[in-house]
């Protein structure tokens, strides 16, 4: 398995430990975790394809009841 070195702020690092200790995980297997997500997040294939598909007409909001039976608030 490769080896990789980062430098953190001490802040920054304490709370990498607290993560890593709330998940019951060495501060190692966190961040490669981490790691491992930010790399596989992305857009699904062709997702960036499907903008300017539909008309705008298509997009109307549906009509919606009157608010009078809402909680009452308080105001500020």
């Amino acid at each position: 398995m490769s080896q990789l070195t980062i430098y953190l702020d001490e802040a920054s690092m304490k709370d990498v430990r607290k993560s890593a200790k709330r998940e019951n995980v060495s501060v190692s297997l966190w961040a490669r975790r981490r790691l491992s997500e930010a790399i596989r997040h992305t857009w699904p294939r062709d997702y960036f394809v499907l903008f300017g598909s539909l008309r705008d007409s298509d997009l109307t909001r549906p009509p919606q009841d009157a608010l009078v039976a809402d909680s009452p608030r308080k105001s500020f």
